[in-house]
């Protein structure tokens, strides 16, 4: 307590350090305690920036899995309403400029306890519903289209058939005399 007197802020935060980094944390301001989460956010983010770019390499995904580890103590702490804002920031960007979930979801399923309000993964599970409902909504076109198509098919085949069926009785009935003057 003195030395928090004396030296300010930054001797409680060394001190609370050496008790636990979540005790740590919570000496920390406001201000500074959100600035923390977002660089937590901006951390993993880098990660997954990282692993996107060299998502063939299971090294790679190995090690964004270690990288998470550290993280997982703001689960117990008020920062993680924090940090969950700032990540579901983060995880937006990526999801639109990347359009690929299975890493996400893999990140979000590791640190799911991190989000006590499971922003992340509805997000996740919106996209997941909405690209099945995509799927769904292709299929019914795609039905649609085969069964115009059918339709113009079997339309085909009707006047095909109408056609034949004129052109046969054609050729039985005999030409009368009539017709048989104008055709000479």
């Amino acid at each position: 307590e003195y030395m928090g007197e004396f030296f300010g802020q930054q001797i409680s935060f060394m001190l609370a350090l050496c008790h636990g980094f979540s005790g740590a944390l919570l000496q920390l301001s406001f201000l500074t305690a959100i600035h923390v989460g977002e660089q937590f956010a901006r951390y993993i983010d880098r990660w997954i920036q990282q692993s996107w770019a060299d998502s063939g390499n299971v090294e790679t995904f190995q090690c964004l899995q270690q990288s998470l580890e550290p993280v997982l103590f703001l689960a117990d702490l008020e920062l993680a309403n924090t940090f969950e804002r700032f990540y579901r920031y983060y995880l937006g960007d990526r999801l639109l400029s990347q359009g690929k979930t299975w890493l996400e979801s893999a990140v979000v399923e590791h640190i799911g306890i991190c989000f006590p309000n499971r922003f992340p993964q509805q997000m996740l599970k919106n996209l997941s519903d909405m690209e099945e409902q995509q799927q769904q909504f292709h299929l019914f076109q795609l039905q649609q289209l085969d069964k115009h198509l059918l339709e113009l098919d079997q339309q085909g085949n009707h006047e095909e058939e109408e056609e034949e069926e004129k052109n046969e009785v054609m050729e039985d009935e005999p030409f009368s005399e009539e017709e048989e003057a104008e055709v000479k």
